[in-house]
């Protein structure tokens, strides 16, 4: 009877593990079926051109003064 209760310890492991795994699959989906569809629609998702074209351009940095 123990050895059936090991058991069931041991698998349980398993199963949350494997479900896990299981629930990060489908939220990475449903991102990227967001993505797509967002893409379909006219949106550009083009990682490499930083800074985004929405953003604005940091102010300039004014040179430091100090006295001698």
């Amino acid at each position: 009877m123990e050895a059936i209760f090991i058991d069931v310890e041991a698998l349980t492991f398993g199963v949350a593990f494997t479900g896990l795994v299981a629930l990060l699959v489908v939220a990475a989906g449903i991102f990227l079926a967001g993505m797509a569809e967002a893409e379909i629609a006219g949106a550009r998702f083009t990682w490499a051109e930083w800074p985004l074209p929405e953003t604005v351009a940091p102010p300039e940095r004014a040179k430091l003064r100090v006295a001698a």
